[in-house]
């Protein structure tokens, strides 16, 4: 059996949580330092929900062939280069 799907890139995702950490780190640091505008519009953007995308393309195989349970496995990202790779193989007995 083969099979793809696409779903979130793990490097992507914890890219894009750092990036809103560094945020609101942001928000707490420029209190008062900044034009109010600017201040109100860094707290807009700090509150925004995460949104990801599905850039990481999966494919998998599972099955028994000549004899030997297969597993493999394997993952890229198209925006980050990510990627991550598993073989496995068992005789049937």
């Amino acid at each position: 059996m083969k099979a793809n799907n696409w779903a979130i890139c793990p490097k992507c995702k914890k890219k894009r949580e750092q990036a809103q950490a560094n945020l609101l780190s942001q928000v707490k640091t420029d209190y008062g330092k900044i034009a109010v505008s600017e201040y109100l519009e860094l707290v807009e953007q700090s509150q925004q929900p995460l949104e990801m995308k599905h850039t990481l393309r999966e494919d998998w195989e599972i099955g028994i062939c000549e004899g030997e349970f297969r597993v493999s496995y394997s993952a890229s990202c198209k925006t980050c280069g990510f990627s991550h790779e598993y073989e496995f193989e068992q005789p049937v007995q």
